[in-house]
């Protein structure tokens, strides 16, 4: 099926916000690019698979959807826009009316870790003051104690480990957009949606827990945990110590050396000093 799209120009200052949501992805590969259609002069663009295939899911049936998509929204071709692009990633995404994750097609088991995430947030709270959890009201009481595991199998856990395995939670830059995403953030999966404050607290929960999936054990999943943390100081603006910000994405991947520090700056301290 043919994609095609509409590119629209528009302002984007402190006084001027246009609706929109903003796309976070993991780009994935730019050799053999697939082609969508641009109106109103019905160009070609390459725009790699993953987002090709991310479109279909993310098209309402019904009426228009307004994304901002760096891939498209970005000419990478000029490497000054790149450049200027870049410094306004914070100024994009925390003026989305809502961030998008899109983290791939569904798979046979992404459904059941959906299901198990929103179970889990369903029955208890992390506070990202104390860092303990509690039961909520009218849950059975082992679901507030961090002596209690889980009450899942191995299949179970299994689920969760195939879905935190999917490479978007491995990126550098989803730390910046996630920290400047509003409350409003949702990760999808195919069809599948989740809100990110709840899945970021089923995580919380689960790795406050004696048993761990194998995944949340490694360094990558502890990467995932502080990522979760950091994205609760976001609502508030809290900005950390770049160090801290270095040794909490060590594991996290991206092509270019540089973005280790471009990636973070804006949730840096001292990037907002004076």
């Amino acid at each position: 099926e043919e994609i095609q799209i509409k590119l629209e120009k528009t302002l984007l200052t402190d006084d001027v916000v246009p609706v929109f949501e903003a796309l976070s992805y993991t780009w994935g590969t730019t050799e053999n690019p697939a082609t969508v259609i641009v109106e109103p002069d019905c160009h070609s663009l390459g725009v790699t698979h993953n987002l090709a295939e991310a479109l279909p899911y993310l098209r309402y049936g019904d009426r228009p959807r307004v994304l901002w998509i760096d891939a498209i929204c970005v000419d990478q071709k000029n490497l000054v826009e790149r450049s200027l692009q870049v410094r306004r990633m914070a100024d994009i995404y925390s003026k989305a009316e809502r961030v998008v994750v899109w983290l791939g097609p569904a798979s046979e088991d992404s459904q059941l870790a959906l299901s198990l995430f929103r179970e889990i947030d369903s029955n208890t709270i992390y506070d990202t003051e104390t860092h303990l959890i509690r039961a909520r009201a009218g849950s059975e009481a082992h679901w507030g104690k961090t002596i209690s595991s889980l009450p899942y199998q191995e299949d179970r856990y299994e689920a969760i480990y195939n879905f935190l395995a999917r490479p978007w939670f491995g990126r550098l830059w989803i730390w910046q957009e996630i920290f400047w995403a509003g409350p409003s953030a949702i990760i999808m999966c195919g069809h599948q949606s989740l809100l990110w404050t709840k899945f970021c607290n089923a995580i919380l929960v689960m790795v406050s827990k004696p048993i761990l999936p194998r995944f949340v054990q490694k360094g990558r999943g502890k990467s995932l945990t502080r990522l979760c943390r950091v994205s609760a100081r976001g609502k508030t603006r809290k900005f950390l110590p770049i160090f801290e910000l270095f040794r909490g994405t060590e594991w996290a991947d991206c092509t270019d050396l540089r973005d280790r520090v471009y990636a973070l700056l804006s949730m840096s301290h001292e990037s907002h000093l004076g």
